[in-house]
């Protein structure tokens, strides 16, 4: 997707985000690379003062080290930032899978500059796209981890939310992020199987699979 150019500036601070990147790519200098570590990096100096414009940055930070250039369109001046700082040695993983920290991490770059809605579309047309014959398969487990960004990135950036959510993710477990009853979610759906086990995206079934998923990550938030 595209974003234009003089809407980056109102969203992110370029300089923040810079910052934040620059100390994400030194705590990622050694494989193996975890996103719960880069996380709770990306956050250590979250601010008092401003923290929903802090967050909106190290969410964008997160997203460029850990998607690469796809995540570009989010970020003000994304080569300036490269060429400041090393880009990362290895893949960054979660639940030892590195697609599923780009899942979480882009989710959650999307919901901080283009909102929720954005992000949640987006998360669900990827996964229907990997259910085509030449795909993956539509994983549950994948919209988990979308969902769980979506949901961070969302209360990260509310006023009222920011500071509370900040320090909280200054010491989130893996767990948090992805708990252990959505890792076994079904993957690797068919557009057929898909369809015959949920209906669509827009069938009763479905939204109680998503919202399903929703609880688990509320009730992991809460601990």
């Amino acid at each position: 997707f595209h974003r234009p150019e003089e809407l980056h500036d109102e969203a992110v601070d370029a300089g923040l985000v810079a910052r934040i990147y620059c100390g994400l790519a030194v705590a990622n200098a050694e494989p193996p690379a975890d996103l719960t570590a880069l996380v709770r990096r990306a956050f250590r100096e979250a601010s008092e003062t401003e923290p929903a414009e802090y967050n909106r940055a190290a969410f964008v930070a997160l997203a460029l080290h850990v998607v690469g250039e796809r995540a570009d369109p989010l970020a003000p001046g994304p080569d300036d930032i490269r060429a400041r700082c090393p880009a990362p040695a290895a893949p960054v993983l979660l639940r030892e899978r590195a697609d599923l920290a780009q899942h979480w991490a882009f989710s959650a770059a999307l919901t901080a500059v283009l909102g929720e809605q954005t992000a949640s579309n987006l998360g669900e047309w990827k996964e229907l796209h990997d259910s085509l014959p030449a795909g993956s398969g539509f994983s549950f487990v994948d919209l988990a981890a979308d969902r769980s960004g979506v949901h961070v990135a969302r209360r990260a950036v509310a006023p009222e939310t920011a500071r509370a959510t900040a320090l909280s993710l200054k010491r989130i477990s893996e767990r948090d992020l992805l708990p252990d009853t959505l890792v076994e979610a079904p993957e690797g759906l068919s557009d057929v199987d898909f369809s015959r086990r949920f209906g669509g995206i827009e069938a009763e079934r479905y939204r109680r699979a998503v919202a399903w998923i929703d609880r688990q990550l509320a009730v992991a938030s809460s601990r």
